[in-house]
């Protein structure tokens, strides 16, 4: 696993750009071509933006605990909403 190199965080995970997390998934799911075509495949290809997403599903899902991620605030309606000035 990842992170962005440039979203600063407390994450123990290794962080990478954008680019390079491009070229490990074209590796990752076999693409032999260049990384400007593996983008466009992704772009306009629905059947292999499937592909891709199947095996980011099965492949590079976890479940951890994450020093960066808070609980969420409870989503109030209009009517519970108030101003304070």
């Amino acid at each position: 696993m990842r992170r962005f190199k440039d979203i600063s965080g407390q994450s123990p995970l290794q962080s990478v750009w954008q680019s390079e997390m491009l070229n490990e998934l074209k590796l990752a799911v076999g693409h032999r071509g260049t990384r400007e075509e593996f983008i466009h495949l992704l772009r306009w290809d629905r059947s292999y933006r499937d592909h891709v997403e199947g095996f980011l599903e099965d492949e590079c899902t976890y479940a951890f605990d994450h020093p960066d991620w808070n609980t969420a605030e409870p989503i109030l309606s209009i009517g519970e909403m108030k101003r304070s000035f």
